[in-house]
């Protein structure tokens, strides 16, 4: 029996034509997705809606966005920082942007946490250290809406109905109790 290259290369199917069929399932789900999504949209409304947006209203909505995902992506480099895992900050804005991506389409923060874990996985970060500061982060993020909902509270708070006040106060004393207990 000759053990050669040759042989050696046949047998594993190196050499051979190999058609990459998860990458193909992938494009074909997600061509097969945006069609389904072109279907459902009534066009005729929504060009209509389009037409009526102020050019520069969108502009500052555009333009409000880029800072808030610069921040967002900082935040969750100074959680990942805390968390062993050290890559430069346009890493984390690269992942940003295309977990928002991500997120129009997977249900609520799912698809946008499966995205970020799968930038860390790319970039070899350890799982444990990855959740991790994917954790830290969504706690900071929750923490930062309920500071801004204890700061507003008071000017909205006689507009009120009682339940949504006392949701709000248990939330704002949640988490208060939460940063005094972890100190």
């Amino acid at each position: 029996m000759v053990n050669n290259e040759d042989s050696k290369q046949r047998k594993n199917g190196a050499g051979a034509l190999r058609i990459p069929w998860g990458g193909l399932l992938k494009i074909a789900i997600s061509l097969g997705l945006i069609v389904v999504l072109v279907a459902w949209v009534d066009w005729r409304s929504a060009l209509h809606a389009m037409s009526k947006a102020s050019t520069r209203e969108l502009l500052i909505a555009f333009a409000c966005i880029v800072p808030t995902v610069i921040l967002s992506a900082w935040r969750w480099s100074l959680c990942a920082r805390a968390s062993s895992i050290r890559m430069p900050l346009m890493f984390y804005v690269k992942a940003t942007y295309a977990a928002l991506f991500v997120g129009q389409f997977l249900p609520a923060g799912i698809g946008v946490d499966a995205a970020r874990l799968g930038y860390f996985m790319h970039g070899r970060a350890r799982l444990s250290h990855a959740l991790q500061s994917l954790l830290l982060d969504r706690l900071a993020g929750v923490t930062s809406i309920v500071f801004v909902m204890a700061v507003g509270l008071p000017f909205v708070w006689a507009d009120l109905p009682p339940l949504l006040r006392t949701i709000g106060v248990c939330l704002v004393l949640a988490t208060l109790a939460g940063m005094v207990f972890t100190l």
